[in-house]
């Protein structure tokens, strides 16, 4: 009978434990990166795994969670000197549960990081620039092309002025324009031509200012 009451004990511990897991899990699953404070960084959980990008290089391994840490472990990291196989990380989820306050160390270094949840891709992406774009609509296919060097361009108004901003979220006068052309056409004048730019460009700014 005592063994039975043990036993009982044991499977209600367990699952009283899978559950609080569960619970800590669903509020990090998903995709986590640093961006716009940097872009070193990026981790996209599931439920029984985890794929890490950091720093240009990609991870995939296990991870479990408490109610203060998350334990990772990159099985394919063991025989590279560079990286960790096991990591532990003391975390901090804000209120609205969208940034994940990281702390954690390598060898006798202490790091703290800040990761911002991904619940809309463009969105995110758009955080670095501090515009608001909103892209039309259209049945339009994209277009695959020969070359690899189209830089971006972000057009948007804000306080009823058009902003302009490059891939590395210089906000851009004409002149500074103009300069970039000539200067990106120097520099790969066999893949570049004024025909070639990606401009992103937010509904709401009319053709006569483009």
């Amino acid at each position: 009978m005592k063994k039975t009451i043990l036993f009982i004990l044991f499977i209600i511990i367990l699952i009283s434990c899978t559950q609080h897991e569960n619970s800590y899990k669903k509020n990090i699953l998903g995709r986590w990166n640093n961006f716009p404070l940097g872009f070193q960084n990026d981790y996209q959980f599931y439920t029984d795994s985890v794929i890490s990008n950091a720093w240009w290089h990609t991870s995939k391994g296990t991870w479990k969670i408490d109610s203060s840490k998350i334990f990772l472990h990159f099985p394919n990291d063991a025989k590279n000197p560079d990286w960790n196989e096991f990591l532990e990380w003391k975390y901090q989820l804000s209120h609205s549960k969208d940034s994940l306050f990281i702390t954690f160390s390598v060898d006798t270094i202490t790091i703290k990081t800040l990761l911002f949840k991904v619940n809309n891709h463009w969105k995110h992406h758009l955080k670095g620039f501090d515009l608001k774009i909103e892209l039309p609509t259209t049945t339009k296919k994209l277009i695959k092309t020969s070359s690899n060097h189209y830089p971006n361009f972000y057009l948007a108004k804000k306080d009823n002025k058009l902003i302009v901003k490059s891939a590395l979220k210089k906000t851009l006068s004409s002149r500074d324009f103009a300069a970039f052309f000539y200067n990106e056409i120097s520099m790969y004048p066999k893949e570049f031509t004024l025909n070639q730019v990606n401009l992103i460009i937010d509904k709401n700014v009319p053709q006569t200012d483009i």
